[in-house]
Parts: structure tokens; C-alpha cells; sequence
């Protein structure tokens, strides 16, 4: 995996593509709270209910777009592997 930064409010996540339809994003602790929309959302149990913010997707989209993030051989996400 490896860290992309938001391009609107620079909450930094961890990536990884598997195919054109499957890309795994992981929040760091404290991440959920940096995140400008995330901060919008309703929370339940002290996490938001939807966990999407369009600026990170879009910047996601972009480094894939732009050959920064590969699409990677592995089949399945390996457990604790941060790059």
C-alpha cells in the first residue's frame, strides 16, 4: 500500500489498486477526524455512517489516471502490510 494525500484538505490514507473496479483504501488512526467531509458526517460509535468523501476519491482516480498508484499483481490484501 502506499500513501495518498487528499487534494482538497491533504488527509493522507493508505492505497492499493487490486483491478479497474477494486481499490482498497485504508484510514491511519486520526485520519477519519482530519477529513473535512468524514467531520460532516453522522457518527455511530464515534466512526461516520458513510465513509466516502468524493475529494479522496478524485484524488485517487487521478494518481491511478496518472500511473501513481499501479495496479498491483496480488490477488487478495495481505494483513498489515503498509508498503
Amino acid at each position: 500500500m502506499q500513501s495518498i494525500a487528499c487534494h482538497l484538505c491533504g488527509t493522507a490514507v493508505w492505497v492499493e489498486k487490486y483491478s479497474e473496479q477494486h481499490t482498497s483504501v485504508q484510514w491511519p488512526a486520526g485520519a477519519q477526524q482530519r477529513c473535512t467531509r468524514l467531520a460532516e458526517q453522522p457518527l455511530e460509535d464515534d466512526v461516520p455512517v458513510n465513509r466516502s468523501c468524493p475529494a479522496l476519491t478524485r484524488t485517487i482516480e487521478m494518481a491511478v489516471e496518472a500511473g501513481e498508484v499501479p495496479l498491483t499483481r496480488r490477488i487478495e490484501p495481505v494483513r498489515g502490510r503498509l508498503g
